[in-house]
């Protein structure tokens, strides 16, 4: 396919490019701009015109785009088209032996599918600012902790970003901006860009302190003589929209809310003409709902009625969304949709009567937008509610009003829409485009290069917090948690005490029953929760959150004091709470301690095999656990596994075309990254016991208790004369308990039956076979394999000091897990009783701890060696200061060095993907 314009029209049904359309998919070098009016199709553009680029093997064509909304109703919109057009191109990829681009939704509330095991696949990704800026970051909102650093490679590396509805990002747009500058001068791996689109865009914003305008301007495509004699472009920008201002006599605040929705309805019945589309667009969520139900009746011919706001489950979302985009005909009565700022940008629709309260004048545009689209109606109205019209400007009332946005930017949009009624015009495109936009505000937060570098360590602090970056990616009180509902039985024994509960009876949490929720008004009520004088509430009136300091514990939960919320979190409340109904959404002023008979209903989930994937619980959380590192039904060596990870590694190291020295530490960091595992408390992990240092046993990487049927071993003649791993571990119920997808050590589900043994009685630990005592066996649950592997790496490659390959070398070893970082010290529970003689003590390893002789494949072989843990220290040649030079270092850098851990974490999550996948085979066979 040699044509853009049929290439265009394979993906779009039929359709041609606009011309804005087809230059921008052959630009070179691409635009930095895209100033394009609403309803010309920016987001088909902007992603087929990638498509295009990638198809034709274009050598500056990042593999990933990256599609950042601010709201998650363009979200699914976004994602639907891009499906749409990627399914109509199979075939065209597929003649050319080009792979086809896939798209995933990343958003809260979505199924975070493992997309990140696949770094070399051409991905459109799709999510909002939320998701998206705060992966970049490194601190990926409703996000296992330990998967933050894969994200923060994959999203900062090969990547164009593209950021629509930019008027609607606020401080998240000056983060795009930084984000733009620092990927340039700190280096990334594949070739990078960004592209800011909007219908009324404005770049004072874009201009920041690594992100300067360029000397001869930034590049800017607009429409010009060839787009506006277009029938199609010059029907809707000449689309006509008569606009009126109307001053109601109830002002919306809470006391008299009920007023204001008698009032707004009956205009509403007054204008809304049967058998069209009316939408009314209010600013609060609470406004919206209340309005909805009062128009449930008053109309001679009824509507269909739908409301659509933010503050819904997955679920009931989508349902809605399937609503508002239905192409099936109307009823006689037409339809109303009443929606807050979720329909502001990007959503398809085209109504003949638009009623808004008065916005922010960007937020106008938009919303103005959303009516008469595509000038299919020879007249259409905009009605606009002036909540200020006459109220005294700076009281306590107006500023009331003007909630949730500051009264000066409702004030500057009272000027403007008074300008544009008395030029006549109404408001169609050429009409709003005539007024100019107001001054931009300069963000309040900016990120710095050395904030990113600080953000680089993801290890909490010991109160299991970290740096909040939520500044960086929302105005104001404009963050979010994630709340959910569940009903359990209470625990008598830490009801009511502070303590943490388990809930280990319950499936882990799901992204479809998340909701999200403003973290300042949840932190509020949670503040005033407090059980009636006299009585003792049946469920302790409190949030839960998951325990991120657990060694390996499943299902613990912790009380969270509303001081200690940060944005992003996900919040675990009892059902019986109330507070979300799935017709209305949230209701926050709801939520009472006490059971009203209004509990939260449950959300059936029904996730495909294969794509089932948990938002972080505590078996994502605990340092002792990692999610998608999992057993096989059978047991395997050391050797076999890393022959596995090496084979896994190949295809990826063909398929993203690294630099050879990046590639050649990859390969010998997939040879070394599991030779921890020869520790024996690991391997006591495994077996149950530990192992004899005089009598030779194999070294297993994955014990395969999923079976209770004898283990056979493929490892060698001499490791099968050894005997097999059932013959000298202890008997285990638990073993045949089934697979689970997460445990309490290194992620495996081999490990839950030895963890049960672990937690055994003191005699027990005590005994001569085990060898060692309680106090001992609770420090050794927390043992990292990955940070042992590293230092048997260091010790036999650089124990002199910092080396620039060796070192990196080191440090893909030690965080192909996510949980060995720049920060080393003791976990809570590696405390031990007495003077400190045997320290350091760290991650589960203990100076002078012995690994016996290792086999790693390919010729690769270990001597028995004594760990040395010296390196933990501070100073120079430390730790720290060989990983911190390694960050800093020209030519490598913060992105540069996440996007290699990356690569390396999903070769060993396939080869383990591929070993279950194998091992269920062969025993089904």
């Amino acid at each position: 396919m040699q044509r853009y314009a049929e290439f265009f029209s394979t993906a779009h049904g039929g359709r041609q490019p606009f011309p804005w359309q087809e230059r921008l998919a052959t630009a070179d070098p691409q635009p930095d701009l895209l100033d394009i009016p609403t309803g010309l199709g920016k987001s088909a553009g902007v992603i087929l015109g990638w498509m295009w680029r990638w198809y034709r093997a274009e050598v500056d064509c990042p593999r990933r785009l990256v599609f950042c909304l601010p709201m998650r109703t363009l979200v699914e919109q976004t994602a639907e088209a891009a499906r749409g057009w990627t399914d109509a191109l199979q075939a065209v990829f597929a003649a050319a032996g080009r792979p086809l681009p896939v798209v995933h939704v990343l958003r809260g509330g979505e199924s975070d599918a493992p997309w990140d095991i696949d770094p070399e696949q051409p991905l459109i990704l799709v999510g909002t600012q939320d998701m998206l800026l705060s992966r970049a970051l490194n601190r990926g909102y409703a996000l296992s902790r330990y998967r933050w650093p894969m994200h923060f490679g994959l999203l900062n590396n090969d990547c164009l970003w593209v950021m629509d509805e930019t008027q609607l990002m606020g401080v998240g747009l000056a983060t795009t901006a930084q984000l733009a500058g620092l990927r340039r001068k700190l280096g990334t791996l594949g070739p990078t860009g960004s592209l800011w689109m909007s219908a009324t865009l404005g770049d004072a914003s874009l201009d920041t302190v690594d992100h300067v305008v360029p000397s001869d301007g930034r590049r800017c495509l607009r429409l010009d003589a060839q787009d506006l004699v277009h029938e199609a472009v010059r029907a809707r920008v000449h689309a006509r929209k008569g606009l009126a201002r109307v001053a109601l006599h109830s002002d919306g605040s809470p006391k008299d809310q009920a007023a204001w929705v008698q009032e707004v309805a009956d205009l509403i019945r007054t204008r809304h003409a049967p058998g069209t589309l009316t939408l009314v667009v209010v600013n609060r969520v609470a406004r919206a709902q209340a309005l909805h139900e009062a128009l449930a009746a008053g109309f001679h011919s009824t509507p269909e009625r739908l409301l659509v706001h933010s503050r819904f489950r997955a679920g009931e979302r989508a349902a809605q969304l399937q609503s508002l985009r239905s192409d099936a005909p109307m009823a006689a009565g037409g339809r109303i949709v009443v929606a807050t700022q979720a329909v502001e940008a990007g959503v398809d629709i085209s109504a003949r009567l638009l009623v808004t309260e008065l916005c922010p004048w960007s937020s106008f545009v938009q919303r103005v937008g959303r009516c008469n689209r595509y000038g299919e109606h020879d007249h259409a109205d905009v009605v606009v509610l002036d909540l200020l019209a006459d109220v005294e400007v700076d009281s306590a009332a107006s500023r009331a009003m003007s909630l949730p946005y500051p009264e000066a930017t409702l004030r500057d949009a009272q000027q403007r829409l008074q300008r544009l009624i008395e030029q006549g015009d109404g408001c169609g495109p050429q009409a709003v485009r005539n007024v100019p936009p107001p001054p931009e505000e300069p963000p309040l937060h900016v990120i710095r290069r050395k904030d990113l570098l600080d953000l680089f360590d993801t290890v909490p602090d010991m109160s299991g917090f970290d740096l909040d970056v939520s500044r960086y990616i929302r105005d104001g009180e404009d963050r979010d948690v994630f709340l959910a509902w569940r009903s359990w039985d209470v625990d008598e024994r830490t009801e009511g005490s502070g303590e943490a509960t388990s809930l280990a009876d319950q499936p882990p949490l799901r992204d479809a029953e998340l909701v999200r929720a403003p973290l300042f008004q949840v932190r509020e009520i949670l503040k005033k929760w407090k059980p009636t004088a006299g009585e003792r509430p049946t469920i302790r009136p409190c949030a839960w959150t998951a325990d991120t300091l657990s060694s390996s514990k499943r299902g613990t939960w912790t009380p969270l004091r509303p001081e200690s919320m940060r944005p992003g979190m996900i919040l675990l409340l009892h059902a019986s709470f109330g507070g979300y109904t799935p017709s209305v959404g949230l209701q926050l002023d709801y939520l009472d301690h006490r059971s009203r008979g209004d509990a939260v209903p449950s959300v059936v989930v029904d996730t495909p095999p294969g794509l089932v994937r948990l938002v972080p619980d505590t078996d994502a959380t605990a340092i002792g656990a990692d999610p998608l590192s999992i057993a096989p039904r059978r047991a395997i060596t050391l050797r076999e596994h890393t022959d596995h990870v090496c084979s896994a590694l190949d295809p990826l190291l063909e398929g993203l075309s690294l630099p050879e020295d990046a590639a050649g530490a990859l390969r010998s960091a997939a040879r070394w990254h599991d030779a921890g595992k020869g520790h024996p408390w690991f391997q006591r992990r495994l077996t149950g016991q530990l192992p004899d240092p005089d009598v030779r046993t194999p070294v297993f990487a994955k014990s395969g208790s999923w079976s209770t049927d004898p283990i056979e071993l493929t490892s060698s003649p001499e490791e099968d004369a050894a005997g097999t791993l059932e013959e000298f571990s202890e008997p285990n119920a638990a073993s045949s308990a089934g697979p689970t997808e997460e445990s309490g050590f290194d992620g495996d589900p081999h490990a839950q039956g030895v963890d049960a043994a672990m937690s055994t009685t003191a005699d027990d630990l005590g005994s001569a076979r085990v060898g060692a005592d309680r106090a001992e066996a609770k420090a050794r649950r927390l043992l990292r394999h990955e940070f042992a592997s590293a230092l048997l790496y260091l010790q036999h490659h650089a124990p002199a000091g910092p080396h620039p390959i060796h070192d990196l070398v080191t440090w893909l070893i030690a965080c192909h897990h996510g949980k060995v970082r720049l920060s080393l010290r003791p976990m809570p529970g590696e405390e031990l009783p007495g003077p400190p003689e045997s320290f350091p003590r760290v991650l589960g390893l203990w100076n002078g701890d012995v690994l016996p002789a290792l086999d790693l494949g390919a010729d690769v072989s270990v001597p028995p060696t004594t760990l040395d843990l010296s390196v933990v220290a501070l100073g120079a040649g430390s730790w720290a200061d060989r990983m911190v030079r390694l960050r800093d270092a020209q030519g490598m850098g913060p992105f540069r060095l996440a996007l290699l851990e990356a690569v390396l974490r999903a070769a060993d999550q396939r080869a383990s993907r591929d070993e279950v996948e194998a091992s269920a085979h062969q025993r089904t066979a």
